[in-house]
């Protein structure tokens, strides 16, 4: 009887030990699932002077590539040699994507539409921030309490893309908001479609795809940053047939911003 019951405690404890071993493996086992540290995300560059660190899942890596308009024809460029993570296949035209990168997702602009090949640098040490926008947009300067912001819109006024610096003040806590407080308030008042991080010239940015109204959409990103708060880059979209074109403008705006020391 006590070998017997013997046996079978033995049996218990190997088992134990076998399972406890496997949850371990696969922990920390080298070829585990790719966490965001360890991988680039959507809109990154998978190599850049930081080293390279291969796409998060489900992303893939394509040659950046850009349309152009040349002798009247929609061209697409291989500017650098480099790739970029996207999402394709998602049916969104996604940060980092555009009709060369990802036919899929996003729409062929004809040669009318290619608004960026033609673009401006707005630039302002004081705001600390310079971007790239198309050329036929108008640009106004508007103050909102402490902050201060930057508007873009275009010819036709069914699309405005905006950059705003200062800080949120928080009536309830009687301080200014910090961006975790910010962000549960957007999620708790907006209809939010994707949250998800990227980095944007070696700079952290949170973004939203947000839906305001069945004729409304917006994007919206904010960087942190201690000398300025919270900066927001965001666009609003009231022509639903030309989402993803002025969603694919945007994106290339949003990926010529940069901060200015």
């Amino acid at each position: 009887m006590f070998k017997k019951g013997f046996s079978t405690i033995l049996i218990v404890v190997i088992v134990l030990v076998v399972v406890a071993g496997g949850v371990l493996a696969w922990q920390y086992w080298p070829e585990k699932n790719l966490t965001e540290e360890s991988c680039t995300t959507e809109g990154g560059i998978e190599c850049n002077v930081m080293g390279c660190k291969p796409c998060c899942e489900p992303l893939e890596d394509r040659v950046v590539l850009t349309a152009v308009n040349i002798a009247g024809e929609v061209t697409c460029v291989e500017e650098m040699t480099q790739q970029v993570c996207v999402n394709c296949g998602d049916g969104i035209c996604g940060i980092g994507e555009n009709w060369c990168i990802c036919p899929e997702d996003c729409k062929k602009l004809n040669t009318n539409n290619l608004e960026m090949i033609d673009s401006r640098i707005y630039r302002n040490p004081q705001l600390g921030f310079s971007i790239e926008y198309p050329s036929s947009w108008e640009k106004s300067e508007e103050l909102l309490g402490t902050a201060t912001r930057i508007n873009f819109l275009a010819p036709n006024k069914k699309a405005i893309t905006w950059v705003r610096v200062g800080s949120y003040y928080n009536q309830t806590k009687g301080r200014n908001s910090t961006l975790d407080e910010l962000l549960s308030n957007i999620k708790l008042s907006y209809d939010v479609l994707k949250d998800d991080e990227l980095i944007i010239n070696n700079i952290s940015v949170r973004r939203f795809y947000l839906l305001w109204s069945e004729e409304v959409f917006g994007y919206v990103s904010f960087i942190q940053r201690k000398e300025s708060g919270i900066i927001e880059i965001g666009t609003e979209i009231r022509d639903v047939d030309k989402q993803d074109e002025y969603y694919s403008i945007f994106n290339q705006m949003l990926s010529t911003f940069k901060l200015i020391d």
